[in-house]
């Protein structure tokens, strides 16, 4: 899973700016996506999500934001 950020609730959906990885050298790039809520997440502007093909799972802080991205390109690369 890799984290997202907030930008806004959009019918039911929340639009977020996702970290994608890009290739298995470890670089991400940062994308706007809608993401599906199928937990009913109620996150705010600007909070963290961890996000599985592209649908929220649950709200993370900061710091758990950064690991995961951290874990994953330690993971692929």
């Amino acid at each position: 899973a890799l984290p997202a950020k907030v930008i806004e609730m959009k019918d039911g959906l929340i639009l977020a700016e996702k970290t994608e990885l890009l290739s298995l050298n470890g670089k991400f790039e940062k994308k706007e996506k809608l993401l599906d809520n199928p937990f009913g997440l109620a996150p705010k502007k600007g909070e963290f999500l961890s996000v599985h093909w592209n649908s929220a799972i649950e709200q993370v802080s900061v710091y758990e934001a950064q690991v995961l991205e951290k874990k994953v390109a330690q993971t692929l690369c």
